[in-house]
């Protein structure tokens, strides 16, 4: 991760200055933030064992639990950004309870089946959620700070916002996973069965690796909301999951650095060059095949290998 920083250092410089002289960078860097945040929040899970098909559905509940408090009930922006996490992380916990009892493959399965609920009910809850319609007029984050007034996070305002939110996100999990709680979900996903002889609790381990990554996605459906001020249901169908679950297997399962690469990136050239953004799914797709044929670590086990191979022709000509 050291050697990751000043690269991650020049980016966001970058990215901030150009959201700050063109507003429709802002709006590419904030999908980017975000497409950030939820890559991130999946490959949580993923360090656990867990494969969320999720993602979509969580994006969701955060999406409306803030357009519903913000727009209908009038809440403060923190404070609907606050029940947007928490309800997605009640979602959450609810999708674990109901598969205490799945494990690898069909553990995902249930994730998935949990995503096509939240994805029936987003459509047909009218009440809450307009149903196809979607919802508009949903406020931009606000907070008043005592001795400077009201800040409306709109613009490149709410760029940084959710830039800054992303980058404490990313590295709170980097903390994360390289303690000694990591350490325990490497196991646990190695390998079920053994990991309770170690005395490692399936249930705790894995609630403190999805709860977290689901309130931070329902968090990042709130900041969606509060940036596109409009949404329907088809912004979180069961694409996005699959979307950012390629990010993660593209970038590498495992690591930090290599899945947020991969959703920068791809994110970037697909709402940078409108042709690409057409074909998206096509692209998603034939990555995600071809890494998994070259390489199942993606593209960080790409690196890996060219640096080894590099660092043995090195010795190999140092010995002779």
């Amino acid at each position: 991760m050291n050697r990751w920083l000043p690269i991650a250092a020049a980016a966001i410089a970058i990215a901030a200055g150009l959201a700050l002289i063109n507003p429709y960078y802002a709006g590419i860097i904030t999908l980017i933030a975000l497409a950030a945040i939820l890559t991130t929040s999946v490959n949580l899970a993923g360090y656990a064992g867990v494969i969320m098909f999720a993602a979509g559905g969580l994006y969701g509940v955060g999406a409306y639990t803030y357009a519903n408090f913000a727009l209908k009930l009038g809440m403060p922006s923190i404070v609907s950004l606050l029940a947007a996490a928490a309800m997605a992380t009640l979602v959450g916990l609810i999708m674990i309870l109901a598969s205490l009892r799945l494990q690898g493959i069909y553990f995902a399965l249930s994730t998935l089946i949990g995503n096509l609920i939240l994805s029936a009910i987003i459509f047909n809850v009218t009440d809450l959620t307009a149903g196809p319609r979607g919802m508009s007029a949903i406020p931009p984050p606000v907070i008043n700070l005592p001795g400077i007034g009201e800040i409306v996070f709109n613009d490149y305002l709410q760029t940084y916002l959710v830039m800054a939110i992303a980058v404490a996100w990313i590295y709170a999990v980097w903390r994360l996973v390289n303690g000694r709680m990591g350490r325990y979900l490497e196991a646990l996903r190695e390998d079920e069965i053994l990991a309770p002889t170690l005395g490692i609790d399936i249930l705790k381990y894995r609630l403190l690796a999805f709860l977290p990554s689901a309130a931070m996605i329902g968090l990042a459906g709130g900041l969606y909301a509060g940036y596109t001020t409009a949404i329907t249901p088809e912004n979180f169908d069961i694409f996005v999951s699959f979307t950012i679950l390629t990010f993660v297997n593209v970038g590498g399962r495992g690591t930090i650095s290599g899945p947020v690469v991969a959703a920068v990136f791809l994110t970037a050239i697909v709402y940078v060059f409108d042709p690409i953004y057409l074909v998206r799914n096509l692209l998603y797709g034939s990555l995600l095949i071809l890494v998994i044929l070259l390489s199942p670590d993606g593209l960080m086990g790409i690196l890996r290998d060219l640096r080894e191979r590099l660092a043995q022709r090195r010795r190999a000509r140092q010995a002779a």
